[in-house]
């Protein structure tokens, strides 16, 4: 999982969460100190197999604060 900034254009990556989720322990985290406002913030989430190999599957969510 990558919280990601739109910074002129360009998304910047500003934190990250890496790991393994199952139903019985989910994935929280809480980023800090990355609050910009006016600028189009994401999260861009990417699923893996139980290789580690990406499965070219991303889920995006936008906002702007």
């Amino acid at each position: 999982m990558e919280l990601q900034r739109n910074s002129g254009g360009t998304w910047n990556t500003v934190g990250t969460r890496t790991g393994y989720l199952t139903m019985d322990s989910p994935s929280y985290r809480t980023f800090t100190n990355v609050r910009v406002t006016g600028e189009q913030m994401r999260v861009k989430v990417t699923f893996y197999d139980a290789l580690g190999d990406g499965l070219d599957y991303s889920i995006y969510h936008y906002w702007t604060r």
